[in-house]
């Protein structure tokens, strides 16, 4: 039998033109969508075995393997999780060549009318990481399309606060809240790498961060302000740096962070843009660009050069270059003519 239900869903049972039979979900009850599914199935396995073309690979095989592979790996395997959940329901059964940017536009447009640009671009960047995987690794498919960007043209943001604020955000905020915050501006480390860290990982002057946003590990060396982070917190937590009443600290961007900022008259600033303000500080004491991709963990140059606007001295020579302009007595004293009018 070709088409059996168990449990109200829908399974295939076919026997390929080698003799090998498979069995497996169709992901559907309805039996019209079954069928249909049976029949793409049964040609794309007899074109696999007489004509010794590449198999056909469905969403739900490359959804089931990324999952697999990335299990324990990721950093944000849950909400890969859910973010395949929720495309699984428009993309179940199809074949991944069948998954184009138009089908992908489509269901955003439809689907997720009220939400945006960048929660469209979360939702598009697990299809993408999907099938560029099975294009570079598993060698299931020959292309990747070119997904739409919806945030294409927004510039990324750049948040950050001077010594004064810090002052006066650190007076406004508890104890138990103080030092995570400086040990982030010291180190530039996310959040979740600053509360995950543990005695263990600190080696000397350097923190070890197994893995980082990207999936990399990173090495931090700790400049004198972490270091004295490190001295003030000792004891307070047996296995984390940072701890609360003897266990490790689970939240800091909550209300007590909020209601500190409001009292010290900062808005519009996030604990993540403790990361944009140690970078804006490091690039204002002139920190090439290299050296703070290095030191942030970044793949490519294009975060850091985010803060290149910050620190303009190495480009004040080549401005200066129009001064001489003035050495020429007919042009300077037209000029002094012009602003005297």
């Amino acid at each position: 039998m070709a088409l059996y239900q168990r449990n109200g869903v829908f399974y295939v049972k076919i026997t390929t033109p080698d003799g090998t039979t498979t069995r497996h979900s169709t992901g559907t009850r309805n039996k019209r969508e079954a069928q249909e599914y049976h029949d793409r199935l049964k040609a794309s396995l007899w074109e696999q075995s007489r004509l010794g073309r590449k198999p056909r690979r469905t969403w739900d095989e490359a959804a089931l393997k990324w999952l697999q592979e990335k299990k324990g790996v990721k950093r944000t395997y849950s909400e890969d999780v859910r973010y395949i959940r929720w495309w699984t329901q428009f993309l179940r059964g199809k074949f991944l060549d069948e998954i184009t940017r138009d089908l992908v536009d489509e269901i955003l447009t439809k689907h997720k009318a009220n939400v945006s640009d960048r929660t469209r671009d979360l939702h598009v960047a697990i299809i993408r990481s999907i099938l560029r995987r099975a294009k570079r690794e598993w060698v299931w498919i020959d292309s990747v399309p070119a997904f739409r960007t919806y945030e294409r043209n927004k510039r990324g943001r750049v948040r950050w606060l001077t010594e004064d604020q810090v002052r006066k955000l650190l007076r406004e905020l508890p104890p138990h809240i103080r030092p995570p915050m400086l040990f982030s501006l010291a180190t530039g480390l996310r959040m979740g790498n600053v509360l995950g860290l543990k005695w263990s990982d600190i080696d000397g002057h350097v923190a070890r961060i197994e893995r980082t946003k990207n999936d990399e590990p990173l090495t931090v060396p700790l400049n004198n302000l972490a270091r004295a982070v490190l001295v003030h917190v000792q004891g307070q937590c047996p296995t984390h740096v940072f701890g609360y009443r003897g266990r490790p600290l689970k939240r800091v961007n909550a209300r007590a962070w909020r209601n500190a900022l409001r009292r010290a008259g900062i808005e519009n600033f996030r604990w993540h843009d403790l990361r944009h303000t140690w970078a804006s500080w490091l690039r204002q004491k002139g920190v090439p660009t290299w050296a703070l991709k290095g030191l942030a963990g970044w793949k490519s140059e294009s975060m850091a050069n985010r803060y290149a606007h910050i620190n303009v001295d190495h480009l004040r020579p080549f401005a200066s270059v129009l001064d001489t302009l003035l050495d020429t007595p007919d042009f300077s004293e037209e000029l002094k003519n012009a602003l005297s009018h």
